[in-house]
């Protein structure tokens, strides 16, 4: 453990070799080094990053502001009702319609309740789902039951009750 001693000793030999004058202005040099390398290290760093925020707040003042009114006008069309589902013969008879449009004719069409029951016989399957994805998110209605069999290759027979979530 010499190896601290053969450092030291010529560096403490060194220093008592000064002139208090000198070993004054040392200090002083030592202690402003020492004051920068502080600045350097923790104050010009935290600086910079407050610049950048600084910087960023307006954009992210003017986001915030953009989200707020659109959370306000999400509020207005809730309290308007504009997402209100259809029930009932209301439902049965916009389902009636979208199904005219997409040339699906129907075996019966029944108002159970607030739900609406289908039966369709040979319709092509692909058809079908592309029709109620597309009832699904018009009308905002679920498949509460559904019985599909195939009676050809692409034809199903089927019968399914769609309602309101």
């Amino acid at each position: 453990m010499d190896h601290p001693e053969r450092l030291v000793n010529p560096l403490l030999s060194w220093w008592q070799e000064r002139e208090p004058n000198q070993r004054l202005g040392i200090k002083f040099a030592l202690a402003a080094l020492g004051l920068l390398l502080v600045i350097a290290v923790f104050f010009k760093p935290a600086y910079q990053g407050r610049q950048r925020l600084e910087a960023a707040l307006p954009g992210l003042r003017a986001d915030l502001a953009l989200m707020d009114g659109q959370a306000n006008e999400a509020r207005r069309l809730e309290a308007q009702g504009t997402l209100r589902t259809p029930q009932g013969d209301a439902l049965r008879d916009a389902l009636a319609a979208s199904l005219r449009e997409h040339g699906m004719a129907t075996k019966a069409l029944v108002t159970a309740g607030r739900a609406v029951r289908i039966e369709l016989h040979d319709v092509a399957f692909a058809d079908w789902v592309a029709w109620l994805d597309e009832v699904r998110t018009q009308l905002h209605v679920k498949v509460s039951e559904a019985h599909v069999s195939a009676t050809k290759p692409g034809q199903v027979e089927l019968t399914a009750t769609l309602s309101p979530p």
